[in-house]
């Protein structure tokens, strides 16, 4: 099975009885969900389907068993994601709860509507996260987990009588609208914060039309031998470069994918598969451009460009359009570079995985859903720019070199990177949902002269790993400029400026040395440490003018 492990729970008047043995996969036509409803994997409801779930049922999410997020869904937990039509029916008597281990959340994904009357929602990471849809809410509870609502770009969440209670913060608006009430909150972190608004600085440049002869490959075609491209090639299926081959694409091709989706999970399947390796040769005037075939495009009309086991050394992609793609350009145990490129309107832009090195330089990451994510690679990602897209850079298991990057306007998660070694230096994070991120066991961390400013909530956090940080400047964050957390950090030569709650906020036993730093305000006043609450860790400071030469 291709991107999702599919099960069909949704025959009409079968749904209840399928439910209860573990649902997964699209929920199709009109289901209904009532009794015990065990959601052992992610549910997708997609455009034109309508999921109704009556009162007093119980749904309970299963923990998710891997990291792997699938390009169509949003955490890493298992969720229940809509574009089509969720109506949930709880009563006072009765509510319907939905529960889990670690589960993700609601989403009211792009086009959907969701409408949640006598609900409660436990222990989510987001109890409702809404993007580019319309959710309307009625005698709602969220407890636990970290985020109660999250109103993401072009969402507008309706909440009546709603009641939150999480550890985290309590709404967010991240490019959408919370209207309504009356909605209490107790948050411990913030009861509600804001995305700040980004400055658009780009404009989609027009890409000039395909010239030259047209061709049309339908179903399976193989690349059997050196071959090189011209004009406008559509394809309706999979294209296979072999092993033994090198596929080459002249300035100015148009390589355009009809879309296919023959399993009904609303994504467009068409690939060209490069088991060999590939020379993409665009210029600035004449760029080489995948894109999609259809009159509208959309994000998801067509699958990937996909190196797998390809041990050309000389992979390349040189003024190269991407669009339109479902995860648009993709590597496995394969090494690639990507010099001068744009991608734009694709669910994922890049991944790649086990892949001994990858290096992205000098492009830009603008409008997709999420723009760049990897794990088990070395990686070089140097003077590229990444403008609005909903998930920035998420870096699991790699040894990553991030240089001279600028990221604006990432309005969902701005750069996560887990378990690696990172250098992340002279970048510039602004207007978004947080800075960068690092966490989980055996992390090396080291950041400097970046500027991180205006984020909802922290500008840099540190989870169980070694960090260095020098020079950086560290100004308006909705919470903490840095947030630390079972972690060993050294703060040398930073600026510190305004701050929502704290300059640096420990919440575990942490060791933090932030001598010879400059300060806004008075140091004690916006440290929180094991001064201010027993068990926590202690933070070490002076001022730069006050420290001996």
């Amino acid at each position: 099975m291709r991107r999702l492990r599919f099960v069909l729970v949704a025959l009409a008047g079968l749904a209840a009885s399928a439910a209860r043995a573990g649902v997964e996969g699209v929920v199709a036509g009109r289901t209904e969900w009532s009794g015990t409803v065990e959601v052992t994997a992610d549910v997708w409801v997609p455009p034109g389907s309508e999921l109704v779930i009556r009162s007093g049922t119980r749904v309970r999410f299963a923990e998710a068993l891997s990291t792997k997020t699938d390009p169509v869904f949003w955490h890493p937990g298992t969720e229940l994601a809509v574009e089509g039509r969720l109506v949930v029916e709880g009563t006072p008597d009765a509510p319907v709860v939905f529960d889990g281990e670690g589960w993700g959340g609601l989403v009211a994904a792009p086009g959907g509507r969701v409408r949640l009357r006598g609900v409660r929602i436990r222990n989510a990471q987001e109890g409702l996260l809404a993007v580019g849809a319309r959710a309307v809410l009625e005698a709602v509870e969220i407890e636990g987990g970290e985020f109660g609502l999250v109103a993401g770009p072009g969402s507008r969440i309706e909440a009546a009588g709603t009641r939150i209670r999480v550890e985290g913060v309590g709404v967010l608006e991240a490019g959408g609208q919370v209207v309504g009430g009356p909605v209490e909150v107790a948050a411990d972190d913030a009861d509600r914060l804001r995305v700040p608004p980004a400055e658009p600085e780009a404009a989609l440049v027009p890409v000039p039309p395909a010239r030259g002869p047209r061709v049309e490959y339908v179903g399976e075609y193989t690349v059997a031998r050196d071959e090189t491209w011209r004009g406008e090639v559509v394809v309706a299926g999979r294209v296979t470069v072999v092993p033994e081959a090198v596929l080459t694409l002249a300035p100015g091709t148009h390589v355009r994918f009809r879309r296919i989706d023959t399993n009904g999970d609303g994504l467009g399947e068409g690939e060209l598969l490069v088991l060999g390796g590939i020379r993409s040769l665009g210029t600035l005037a004449a760029p080489v451009v995948f894109e999609s075939a259809e009159a509208e495009p959309r994000p998801g009309d067509w699958d990937k460009v996909s190196l797998v086991a390809s041990e050309d050394p000389d992979n390349r992609f040189r003024f190269t359009v991407f669009r339109h793609g479902v995860q648009a350009l993709h590597a496995h145990f394969s090494a690639m570079t990507v010099d001068s490129c744009l991608f734009t309107d694709n669910l994922r832009a890049v991944q790649f995985q086990e892949s001994p090195e990858a290096e992205i330089r000098s492009s830009a990451f603008w409008r997709n859903k999420q723009a760049l994510r990897f794990r088990d690679s070395r990686v070089r990602v140097i003077g590229s720019w990444f403008g609005e897209n909903w998930f920035g850079v998420h870096a699991f298991r790699a040894e990553l070199e991030f240089r001279g990057n600028r990221m604006v306007g990432q309005a969902l998660g701005n750069f996560l990177a887990k378990e690696g070694r990172v250098v992340v230096e002279d970048c510039r994070f602004e207007a978004a949902r947080d800075g960068a991120r690092f966490k989980d066991p055996d992390g090396v961390v080291r950041v400097r002269g970046c500027e991180i400013r205006n984020v909802a909530q922290d500008a840099l956090s540190f989870s169980r790993v070694e960090a260095r940080v020098e020079g950086a400047v560290l100004e308006g964050a909705g919470l903490d400029l840095v947030g630390v957390d079972r972690a060993r950090v050294v703060l040398r030569g930073n600026r510190f400026g305004r701050a929502g709650r704290d300059a640096i906020h420990l919440s575990g036993p942490a060791e933090v040395d932030a001598r010879r730093n400059r300060w806004e305000g008075r140091p004690p006043e916006r440290i929180h440490d094991g001064e201010d609450e027993p068990g926590l860790g202690r933070v070490l400071w002076r001022p730069a003018e006050e420290e001996p030469e």
